[in-house]
Parts: C-alpha cells; sequence; structure tokens
C-alpha cells in the first residue's frame, strides 16, 4: 500500500485500473492494488472440499461456543494457537460436504469411553457408558457431563434453508457418580417436559457425549474421548457416504450402527 504525499491539487479517490485510491479522515490518500479475481473451479472434488470446509467450520464453531469444551481444547497440546483451530484441525478429515462422519468428536482424543447407548426422545437424554483404566484412577469430583445433539436434515423443507444444521449442547454438573470399571453407568440430563422435541423436526440426529473432569488427581483438566452416536437418519447417513465415494473415492468410517430404539417418541 502506497501513500500520496505533497498533495498540490486536491485528493484522488477512485479506481484507476488495477489501482484504487481512498482518502484517510485526515485527508491523505492512500493507493492500494485491487485484489485479483479468481473464478471457482466446477471440478466435482473442488466443491466438495469447499463445502467441506463449510461444514468444519459449523462443527467447530458448535464446539467453541462451550466455554468449558473451549477450555479443554485450549488445554490440550495440539496443532493450532487457539481452541477453536485446534478443534477445526482435530475434526478436518471427519467433515463431508453436507454432515459429519460419526468419528467426529467434541473432546480432543483421551481417554476413551464405550458408550453402549442413548435414549432420546422429546423428554428426555440417557447416555449408557462404560469407563476403563484412568478415567478409575486419576478422574476426581466435580465433573461435567456434556452432551451435543447435531440435527441436520429438516422434515419440512423445499430447499436448503438456513437451520438445516443445528446444534444443541447440554452441560451438567455433577458428584455423585462413582467410576467403576467394568460397569454399566448410566447419566440422564436433567431436563423438562419437551426440552428436546426439536429432534421431531430433523431427519437426521447424532449425539456427541463427554465427561470433563476439572481437575484430575494431579490438578490438571482431563476428560473422556468418544465418537458420535447416530440417533435417527441411518439410511440417509449411509447413502451420503456412498455418494461422496463415488465421487471422490474416499472412504470414510465403513461399520456404520444405530442405537436401539431407533427414536422414541444453547442451541446454535
Amino acid at each position: 500500500m502506497g501513500f500520496i504525499v505533497n498533495q498540490l491539487v486536491g485528493t484522488a479517490k477512485g479506481k484507476i485500473g488495477n489501482y484504487v485510491y481512498r482518502i484517510k479522515k485526515n485527508g491523505e490518500s492512500y493507493i492500494s492494488q485491487l485484489p485479483k479475481k479468481y473464478k471457482k473451479t466446477k471440478e466435482i472434488k473442488a466443491i466438495i472440499n469447499r463445502r467441506k470446509f463449510a461444514m468444519n467450520v459449523k462443527f467447530a464453531s458448535a464446539v467453541n461456543d462451550s466455554p468449558i469444551l473451549r477450555h479443554i481444547w485450549k488445554f490440550a497440546k495440539l496443532p493450532g494457537k487457539s481452541a477453536y483451530n485446534k478443534i477445526n484441525i482435530s475434526n478436518h478429515n471427519s467433515a463431508s460436504d453436507n454432515f459429519m462422519y460419526e468419528d467426529a468428536h467434541i473432546t480432543p482424543e483421551g481417554r476413551d469411553i464405550l458408550i453402549s447407548s442413548v435414549n432420546l426422545d422429546a423428554n428426555k437424554l440417557e447416555v449408557e457408558f462404560e469407563v476403563f483404566g484412568k478415567i478409575v484412577t486419576k478422574f476426581q469430583p466435580p465433573y461435567f457431563a456434556i452432551a451435543m445433539i447435531h440435527l441436520y436434515n429438516p422434515v419440512n423443507h423445499i430447499r436448503k434453508p438456513d437451520n438445516y444444521h443445528r446444534f444443541l449442547t447440554i452441560e451438567e454438573e455433577f458428584s455423585g457418580l462413582k467410576f467403576t470399571e467394568g460397569k454399566v453407568l448410566k447419566f440422564r440430563f436433567k431436563s423438562a417436559k419437551n426440552t428436546f422435541s426439536i429432534i421431531n423436526d430433523y431427519n437426521n440426529v447424532v449425539v456427541y457425549f463427554a465427561i470433563i473432569c476439572v481437575k484430575n488427581n494431579k490438578g490438571n483438566p482431563d476428560w473422556t474421548s468418544s465418537t458420535g452416536t447416530i440417533i435417527k437418519g441411518l439410511e440417509h447417513y449411509n447413502e451420503n457416504k456412498e455418494r461422496i465415494y463415488k465421487l471422490t473415492g474416499i472412504n470414510q468410517p465403513s461399520e456404520t450402527t444405530q442405537v436401539k430404539p431407533v427414536y422414541n417418541i444453547r442451541i446454535r
């Protein structure tokens, strides 16, 4: 960027060729080169990659909305300067053009838990899971249970609406649950009637669940890690995976299951 000094005859303003002249508040003019125009390629892989990037941004932004999750990502020793960048980088390969693969995660890879079942209807969200190893020996209360529900593909829509993707995040502090290895544990989020009724409006529902330990036995934050659990829309999900594979040759998680019952009947 260049400045025009010793302006004897007025001030310059506007575009001339590949340059644009602008006026500062003090009356001085400065000149800068116009940004180069480029055409977006219509190659199918490039289009999918752009949409994949946009999808990952939506997911990372929803995770980053949670102060608790944001703190965990910021603490994790991963590539990226900010929590948001770390979330984005870590989930890059789990994003597709209009959905997230079930191996996406809301916490950094850490202490795995096994999700046995997720029971979600309009009135409740209940998760059954098993813990192993250092979760039993290192975790100490208080804890936070966090679930992020990804809803997409609305039931009633003609064209893709602005609310095609929604994210509902629930955070709850607890301390009474004793972690025992090899035992199926159950956590039910406190909720009022119809708290989760929005799931009726979407064909695809995926639940991501994690437990956050504020301070472990060494005084550091700790967390569990698991993949998403598909509640609704398994057939549509698998069709999307097959579509992406045919277009790009990229195959993502092949063994995909849906919890039973299929469906029992801070949002972003």
